[in-house]
């Protein structure tokens, strides 16, 4: 898995691609400017790997962790939907969530988050889980996937072996759990 180079796609990265193809490539909101664009890449990274297969992903939870947040509506982040959503509910809003993402040249999201907020003082999960009770999270995630499995959507379940506990960022430091 691979993401994008800074300054876009130029001709010597295409060969190099096309020559190499990686198994899958990661996009992020700073690859593309529009929905247009965002459909012109994918096409473009698919036929660069021809005829290999590409898994093309991104990491789409909804709330504050989008790469599509002002392109589309999306969710907001679990534990709102928590608060306010039944696990029925959830299903519907993974479908519509995983129709979006496959109109859009994607087959693989890093979504969702499955851990449980069970540490006060963690500064990533927080609003990012379905809540503190393992059964209610256990119950929402598994309404994320068959919404996604129904869609024909992968999902990648974070993290492992687990974030809820910590109170590191691991986007900066090595967290660890007592």
């Amino acid at each position: 898995m691979i993401g994008l180079p800074p300054d876009g796609l130029s001709p010597a990265w295409e060969r190099d691609f096309a020559a190499y193809p990686p198994a899958g490539v990661i996009v992020f909101r700073r690859d593309f400017h529009d929905l247009a664009d965002l459909r012109r890449l994918t096409r473009r990274l698919r036929e660069l790997a021809r005829p290999r297969r590409i898994f093309l992903s991104l990491d789409e939870e909804g709330g504050f962790v989008s790469q599509l947040d002002g392109h589309l509506v999306v969710p907001p982040n679990s534990a709102l939907l928590a608060r306010g959503a039944s696990p029925g509910d959830m299903v519907w809003i993974a479908r519509v969530t995983a129709r979006r993402l496959r109109s859009l040249g994607f087959e693989w999201d890093f979504a969702p988050v499955a851990d449980v907020h069970s540490e006060p003082l963690n500064p990533v999960i927080g609003p990012r889980a379905f809540g503190h009770d393992p059964a209610a999270v256990s119950a929402m995630v598994g309404a994320w996937l068959r919404g996604f499995r129904a869609e024909g959507l992968a999902a990648c379940l974070k993290h492992f072996p687990g974030h809820g506990d910590t109170v590191l960022d691991s986007h900066r430091t090595e967290p660890w759990t007592g």
